[in-house]
């Protein structure tokens, strides 16, 4: 079987290889004496560790498919500032693309793509549903 493409560009699977990393720092608050320090680290994510909220019915060459919607399982870089990020208050989050391939849909979300814009270590977030497994809703 050739390999899945979408717009010429290869498509984001948990066996392709595709790594996102972040074109901005993440500044974290780390231990150091006498207080804290903001201090900005680098991060980067892979989708070989996972993927978050798949498709539930479609895969590409028998892997889960990472779609608008989707994310990578974690980032990594920002560990050592054990105190949390500022902004996100979070260190280690998924990563999630916000553009795909705009004209190609997998299960209601764009497909990722090589390019495909991001962002890194999603904050945690209350009171939202963790899959779509309700996406049909309840009729």
């Amino acid at each position: 079987m050739g390999k899945v493409t979408a717009l010429h560009m290869d498509t984001i699977t948990e066996k392709s290889g595709h790594q996102m990393t972040g074109m901005a720092v993440s500044v974290c608050l780390t231990p150091a004496a006498p207080s804290p320090l903001p201090i900005p680290y680098p991060t980067m994510g892979t989708v070989a560790e996972g993927v978050i909220d798949p498709c539930m019915r479609t895969k590409i060459e028998g892997a889960k498919i990472l779609t608008v919607g989707g994310c990578m399982k974690a980032c990594h870089g920002n560990e050592p500032g054990t105190l949390k990020e500022v902004v996100s208050l979070n260190t280690g989050g998924p990563c999630f693309p916000w553009l795909g391939a705009p004209n190609v849909l997998i299960e209601l979300g764009m497909a990722g793509i090589t390019g495909s814009m991001g962002q890194m270590n999603k904050s945690i977030t209350l009171g939202a549903g963790a899959t779509a497994s309700s996406a049909g809703g309840n009729a």
